[in-house]
């Protein structure tokens, strides 16, 4: 199976990703990328226990 094909069946798939590592830093790849998901109708689950609250 072609892997990109597999990553783009599970994207439109789903709609709820939760991002390991997301940082609170809004100029981190991990911070970005998520609220573009988030922006783009996704429900984005934070896991990182340094903070309370993301995005």
């Amino acid at each position: 199976m072609d892997d990109i094909n597999a990553l783009r069946r599970l994207l439109r798939e789903s709609r709820v990703i939760a991002v390991v590592g997301l940082s609170a830093d809004w100029y981190r790849p991990s911070y970005f990328a998520a609220k573009y998901m988030q922006e783009h109708g996704y429900r984005v689950i934070p896991v990182n226990p340094k903070y309370g609250e993301i995005l």
